[in-house]
């Protein structure tokens, strides 16, 4: 059964680079698989290099020649559905790695074949807290990974980073081009839950969303704060940095046998949670005092001059010259 991955990125190439890369390689042993990147009119320099590569590499890529940032992830998500050629679709957002090498995909596969009332399967680690916190039920093996019924979460995920039947999504019908909002109220992912739960209603156990044993993507955080940098117009918020090594990684891969051997998979109850899974690539994961994984999303509106950088690193350039303290000394000797 063919898998159609497609990734949504607009200037934060170090993100996309480590999504692709990490991509290719925990999916290497899955050959029936197309790979599709939409890109949003990004500047960033090095983003135009990359992706022609990706092309000779067999990498299908879209360029959007301009920005709507209100409604481009959703546009994106569309524009995946529909030129993707798989019967099943996996969208995802650039700013996540994977960490599971081989032999996943096979499995996340063979549970579509099985169960037939599936919405979508989660792709994406969680925190200990949340996990402890949610509901889930009717266990299913599939090799060495568990499968559970998520009743703590909608029937299906609204904004990618899972695995959906095609018929699903055409089924629902695309996520709105009509926002008022990149996110919160009124937001694609709003209006997408709506419909999901508007068709579950009168269709009850129609869909359910499934969760994994083992998450095989980690979101990539490089603000020690607990966040992702974020772009708003031409600048990035947030700490922002390439990952280590090449490729350029910002955790460590693992394989199946060896996270049984560390987590006895047979024997597991819950979902291994993200601080367990994420291991940096050259640095510690951010965690509380407690140990948690942080989250605490960069605020654009209380953002100091030092939170953001322009995309243009020229401008970036003449604006930290602008900003360096003046030495009045050296303005009273010039006169």
């Amino acid at each position: 059964m063919k898998v159609s991955f497609g990734i949504v990125n607009c200037n934060r190439l170090h993100y996309l680079k480590s999504c692709v890369e990490s991509l290719l390689i925990c999916t290497d042993d899955y050959p029936d698989k197309e790979v599709i990147i939409i890109d949003n009119a990004s500047i960033e320099p090095g983003t135009t290099e990359y992706l022609e590569n990706l092309e000779k590499r067999g990498i299908i890529v879209h360029r959007t020649p301009k920005r709507d940032p209100t409604n481009e992830y959703a546009r994106a998500l569309n524009k995946i559905v529909k030129i993707s050629t798989g019967e099943i679709i996996c969208p995802l957002s650039g700013d996540l790695q994977f960490i599971v090498k081989e032999g996943w995909v096979q499995n996340y596969v063979d549970l579509m074949t099985l169960k037939k009332d599936i919405g979508s399967i989660m792709l994406d680690s969680q925190r200990r807290q949340t996990i402890d916190s949610e509901i889930r039920t009717d266990c299913t093996e599939i090799g060495v990974l568990k499968f559970w019924k998520n009743l703590s979460r909608p029937p299906i995920a609204t904004s990618g980073n899972s695995f959906y039947r095609k018929s699903v999504l055409l089924e629902l019908g695309p996520w709105s081009e009509n926002n008022k909002n990149h996110e919160g109220t009124e937001d694609s992912e709003t209006k997408m839950l709506r419909r999901v739960m508007n068709v579950v209603e009168k269709q009850t156990d129609k869909w359910c969303q499934y969760q994994p044993s083992v998450p095989m993507t980690v979101m990539i955080y490089t603000d020690p704060r607990g966040t992702n940098a974020r772009v708003r117009g031409e600048k990035i918020y947030g700490k922002y940095h390439p990952a280590n090594g090449n490729p350029p990684l910002y955790y460590n891969l693992k394989t199946l046998d060896n996270i049984d051997s560390e987590f006895n998979l047979k024997n597991r109850q819950t979902p291994i949670p993200i601080e367990k899974m994420a291991v940096g690539n050259g640095w510690d994961i951010f965690l509380d005092e407690e140990g948690n994984w942080k989250k605490n999303p960069v605020r654009i509106e209380s953002c100091s001059d030092e939170d953001w950088i322009f995309i243009d690193p020229e401008k970036e350039k003449l604006r930290r010259q602008d900003t360096k303290p003046k030495n009045y000394l050296d303005d009273w000797l010039d006169d």
